[in-house]
């Protein structure tokens, strides 16, 4: 049986675009399963999966920063970035959940070189561990 969600009026345009964008972009991207592309980039980075989704939200969140500068937009617009933004946020925190905490503690040890905070471990807040 599908999930069923009452979804307030005013979110319902918003949520059906996110989802209609994660189909799309996911018949491009995806690999062997749904996460596989965020599961190469955490493997390559030495992260948990979750967080190669925070590394896209960031550079969405750049990608934000250049478009509020004024610049003409030549490829993805404001809407289709903040899109992007809370798609990837959502799969950040489902792939938290699907994970379990145990994958959210990143030890000194564990992250790249070069990478900040490398001598001490990342500090979360209260209830996300």
């Amino acid at each position: 049986m599908p999930y069923q969600v009452e979804v307030p009026d005013h979110l319902y345009p918003a949520l059906q675009s996110m989802l209609r964008v994660s189909a799309k972009k996911r018949n491009d991207y995806s690999g062997v399963g749904p996460w596989q592309n965020f599961r190469n980039t955490s493997d390559f980075f030495n992260l948990p999966k979750w967080m190669s989704a925070i590394f896209n939200c960031v550079q969405k969140l750049e990608r934000v920063r250049t478009l509020s500068d004024g610049r003409e937009v030549k490829n993805e617009p404001l809407e289709d970035t903040l899109l992007d933004l809370a798609n990837y946020a959502l799969f950040a925190y489902a792939m938290y959940l699907e994970d379990g905490t145990d994958s959210a503690v990143i030890s000194a040890d564990t992250k790249p070189s070069g990478s900040p905070n490398t001598t001490s471990n990342l500090h979360y807040p209260p209830g996300v561990r």
